[in-house]
């Protein structure tokens, strides 16, 4: 038998999952072709690890409304949304605009060039694109890929359906891949009185592979709807399918349903995106990372008036914050926006310490479950498509040595494995801790706060203990007994 070389696998493994990242981004790419988009990425060859929309930028309100000379040297005419309509006008809010003349630069390098120059520093920004991957790895599904298993109720989700109607009269919005074909059959949780009335959303796209096979971000929306009705079984929940380019979206159209949502009547109380972007910037000029388009979020969060808080993931790379700030998450690390927007990391199994995919560090607001949870699926054939090198070699992705045995890492089938979901998956990633979240915010909206989000969350919180983290003694904010626990 041959001996095992740790070190050659895990170079192994990085390869693979380069080649899948590289799969996965060509599917974005080829979603969003149909609505004439094209995407520049760093690195230009290979895995992206940051993406943004070709030839376009985005310019804070004040500058495209005053005028800044040297901005009309490469972009002056604002460009209409993807469905056509014009942008808002409203004061102050950043602005998409098409770079006449890039001189042979990308549109980071242009942007760049543009925040070096007198009146324009923070003002001009990439159009980021907004994903459910994570940056280093291969999945459009979070942290890992879902394990498909028998229909309920011979699976029972986790958390749990509770008992009762926790949660009545909390509207969420969960801006993601919309609702999948089948999404309320067999799923009594997403059911009031045997009528799917409390839950609707918008259709999911390319749920199927043209082979019929289920694609590798299908569902990802359902699951979540599933989580918060679990948690919390008297909410109404609507999911859009803002990120329909096969989990993916440019980060203008995200700040526009995120807004355009909490400017509804009624809005909802909360808002989930189990999404997000790592954005690029100058390490060696220490300059700050810019989200125009999330910025433009937090600030209509923080206007008088506005109730809806934010709940986003903290993301899935594994990280701290000398590394990585994931946005629009992040915005919960600053005093001004801390009260619109929570960012909420994941836990491991045993609850003991993190999720080793989960991004961490003081931003993040709290850690709840999100590994190995169990909801709702697309029915069908599901090819696994990132390389493991499974049980025995026990290799993480994210850490060398990794900070737990058994992560999902190393416990999902091997690649090429071919299984049949029968509407039940068990999934990991931040993005199912944050509804999660939701959930507990529901429910303590509908006993004690109602129709305020935000003065529910900060009381929700001082319901959390600090533990250290099992495998490397982080400080961790966390719920002390799991949902139903």
């Amino acid at each position: 038998m041959p001996q095992y070389d740790r070190n050659r696998n895990v170079e192994d493994r990085q390869g693979g999952i380069q080649a899948i990242s590289r799969a996965q981004f060509a599917a974005i790419e080829r979603a969003a072709e149909q609505e004439q988009v094209r995407f520049e990425s760093e690195p230009a060859n290979g895995s992206p690890t940051h993406i943004w929309q070709k030839d376009h930028l985005l310019v804070s309100g004040d500058v495209v409304e005053y005028g800044i000379e040297g901005l009309s040297r490469f972009a002056t005419e604002p460009v209409r949304h993807l469905d056509g309509t014009e942008q808002s006008n409203a004061p102050g809010r950043a602005r998409l605009l098409r770079i006449n003349e890039n001189e042979g630069r990308s549109a980071w390098q242009v942007a760049a060039y543009l925040n070096s120059q007198r009146g324009l520093a923070g003002k001009v920004a990439v159009n980021n694109v907004v994903h459910v991957a994570h940056q280093d790895g291969a999945n459009l599904c979070p942290a890992d890929e879902p394990v498909p298993g028998r229909p309920f109720p011979e699976t029972i989700p986790y958390p749990p359906p509770m008992a009762g109607d926790a949660g009545l009269g909390v509207r969420v919005e969960v801006v993601d891949t919309g609702l999948s074909p089948g999404w309320s059959a067999n799923h009594p949780w997403l059911h009031v009185d045997g009528r799917a009335a409390e839950v609707s959303g918008d259709r999911e796209d390319g749920t199927y592979r043209p082979d019929g096979r289920i694609a590798a971000h299908a569902g990802h929306g359902t699951f979540i709807a599933g989580i918060v009705r679990c948690v919390a079984p008297g909410a109404t929940v609507h999911v859009s399918n803002t990120l329909r380019w096969a989990g993916a979206m440019l980060e203008s159209e995200v700040a526009r349903a995120i807004i355009d949502a909490a400017d509804r009547s009624p809005a909802p109380h909360v808002i989930n995106l189990s999404a997000g972007f790592v954005p690029m910037h100058d390490h060696a000029e220490k300059s700050a990372p810019l989200a125009l388009g999330m910025l433009d979020v937090m600030r209509h969060l923080t206007r008088r008036g506005c109730r809806t808080l934010l709940v986003a993931a903290a993301g899935n790379d594994g990280k701290g914050p000398d590394d990585v700030w994931f946005y629009p998450a992040a915005f919960a690390g600053e005093k001004e926006f801390d009260d619109v927007v929570v960012a909420v990391g994941a836990l491991q199994q045993d609850r003991e310490g993190r999720a080793c995919f989960s991004n961490f560090g003081d931003w993040v607001t709290v850690y709840e479950d999100g590994e190995k949870l169990v909801n709702a699926f697309p029915e069908g054939m599901f090819r696994y498509q990132e390389p493991l090198l499974g049980k025995d070699a026990s290799v993480c992705v994210y850490g060398d040595p990794p900070l737990y045995d058994g992560c999902s890492c190393v416990t999902a089938p091997q690649q090429g494995t071919v299984v049949r979901s029968r509407g039940m998956a068990e999934w990991s990633g931040t993005s199912f801790a944050a509804p999660v979240v939701v959930g507990r915010l529901a429910e303590r909206m509908s006993h004690r706060f109602a129709d305020r989000p935000r003065a529910a969350m900060q009381d929700l919180l001082k319901d959390t203990i600090e533990i250290k983290d099992a495998g490397d003694r982080v400080r961790l904010p966390i719920f002390p007994r799991p949902v139903g626990g």
